[in-house]
């Protein structure tokens, strides 16, 4: 670390150090507590696992995700490891995104320490540890938690000027979530002295008007390519209003740091919505002005690069994506600008207005500390106590919790009741709601699950069945209470047998039998 940094005998002082060894363990703990309960265990992560367990057991091919891929090797080989000494749980599902998540620090550290120096790797390793996304998604079981990760050795390797592994670390992000196919135009601006060694004699100015100009004409193709193909999600018609394209984007762009995004779509409105945006809408502004008034002096040209390739990333993905790309239960397909402005504001943190100075060391603990009182808030209290207030619809319920997974409970009331019988069928609503129920009962071989239809049954590749085909007798069927299926089957006469509850005793989940009359089912 520079002297900036440390007292007159160039030591650190001992208050910053135990600033960030505070801060750091914090953010570490917040990766670890309730990891097996907070949130609720949703249909995507719960599919990996049973590919994952399919593979294990039966040496079977569990087929593509909804988005038309195959789950990355990246994620499903150290989740298959950990459920070979492991019984079916949440927090094994989680292992791979935790990882990744602890190893997204250090490689940060390590790669920009090597990089662009010690000080800006230690408030990177700060504020990635802290950032609220980079938590929750620490915390999630599914591939986009990876991206973060792939992105840094992409990153590191453009910094250390070593293209081959650029190109080969961006496939791989890529091959883990096709959104990162955004962050191309930051390896070509990268790329900018190799191309003018091949190309002749080009001026920057000229090559960052034709990335720009050539990045918003072909997102028009490509909006139409997306339209059909597996970022289908992404593409958001009607989308051309001014207003929307400045005002709106803005501010979900913003949410996207703060954290709003993913509270919004896991646990329900933050605490002071309006402070989280005003206090990361001046940081994200302080960074542009101290990054822009300090390129007038002598900025190192590889932190104007990233900038320039972060602009030209984030335009298309906005055309293309709309505010859909940017929406709460969406936010995984803008997480690619999360790492690119981290490394950003860390530099510019290390040396503000391209000044030496030791501020930036002292403020990025405040931040830090600002985004952990948030994550506990915002995400951990509501989940812990009310067990979340997400959006009414099915996804949202997907993520309601309890101290005992929901969904576990309601495998575990199916255990204990096929005691008592031969075999049975559970038909379960949707996907967020059935793969869960699979995973858990992977091995119960008298079990089998089927996915009842309901109005918002996801993805649309699975099976389903409507209420309609369940049989009268020796069938149990698992709804989300006051869902579609939930009024259809209360309309018949039915009760339900049992009741799964969240965390503040709201029901969750509700449990219908037909043709079974053991007292324990």
């Amino acid at each position: 670390m520079s002297n900036g940094g440390r007292d007159g005998t160039g030591r650190t002082p001992v208050l910053l150090i135990a600033l960030y060894s505070g801060i750091l363990g914090v953010a570490l703990l917040a990766r670890l507590i309730w990891l097996d309960s907070l949130p609720g265990v949703n249909g995507d992560e719960a599919w990996y696992g049973l590919w994952a367990e399919g593979l294990l057991r039966d040496h079977a091919w569990g087929g593509m995700s909804f988005t038309g891929r195959p789950p990355p090797i990246f994620f499903i080989v150290p989740l298959a490891i950990v459920q070979t000494v492991a019984e079916p749980a949440a927090w094994v599902l989680r292992v791979p995104a935790l990882l990744s998540g602890l190893a997204f620090i250090i490689v940060g550290y390590a790669g920009l320490r090597s990089t662009i120096g010690e000080r800006p790797a230690l408030i990177f390793a700060l504020l990635s540890a802290t950032t609220p996304i980079m938590i929750i998604y620490s915390r999630f079981g599914w591939d986009a938690s990876q991206t973060p990760l792939a992105e840094m050795i992409f990153l590191w390797a453009c910094l250390a000027g070593k293209r081959i592994a650029a190109v080969l670390s961006l496939c791989a992000a890529i091959l883990i979530h096709p959104t990162k196919i955004f962050l191309v135009p930051i390896l070509l601006v990268f790329w900018y002295e190799y191309i003018q060694r091949v190309t002749g004699h080009v001026k920057f100015s000229s090559l960052l008007a034709v990335l720009l100009i050539g990045a918003v004409l072909a997102s028009i193709p490509v909006s139409l390519w997306v339209g059909r193909a597996p970022l289908k999600d992404l593409f958001a018609s009607g989308y051309w209003h001014f207003q929307h394209l400045i005002t709106l984007t803005l501010v979900r762009i913003t949410d996207q740091f703060s954290g709003i995004s993913a509270y919004q779509a896991m646990v329900g409105d933050p605490v002071g919505l309006i402070l989280h945006r005003v206090i990361i809408s001046a940081v994200l502004i302080g960074l542009s002005v101290a990054l822009f008034v300090g390129a007038q002096g002598t900025q190192d040209p590889r932190i104007t690069k990233l900038a320039v390739g972060i602009v030209a990333s984030v335009i298309p993905f906005v055309i293309i994506a709309g505010r859909d790309g940017l929406h709460p239960g969406s936010e995984r397909y803008a997480l690619f600008m999360i790492t690119p402005v981290l490394v950003l504001l860390s530099a510019v943190l290390a040396r503000p207005f391209n000044v030496a100075s030791a501020a930036g060391l002292w403020f990025a603990p405040l931040l830090g500390a600002l985004a952990l009182l948030s994550v506990w808030l915002n995400y951990f209290e509501p989940l812990r106590v009310s067990g979340g207030q997400a959006r009414d619809d099915m996804l949202g319920r997907a993520f309601r919790t309890a101290p005992i997974d929901p969904k576990k409970q309601a495998a575990e009331w199916v255990m204990r009741c096929v005691d008592q019988h031969d075999g049975l069928t559970v038909w379960a609503e949707s996907f967020w709601l059935a793969e869960p129920l699979r995973y858990y009962l992977f091995y119960e071989p008298k079990i089998s699950v089927n996915v009842l239809r309901s109005f918002e049954s996801l993805p649309e590749y699975v099976h389903t069945y409507e209420l309609s085909e369940v049989p009268n007798s020796g069938a149990i069927v698992v709804v989300f209470d006051d869902s579609d299926l939930d009024r259809k089957s209360r309309s018949t006469g039915a009760s339900p047998k049992n009741t799964i509850v969240d965390a503040a005793g709201r029901p969750l989940i509700h449990i219908y039998t037909k043709g079974l009359s053991d007292s324990r089912c």
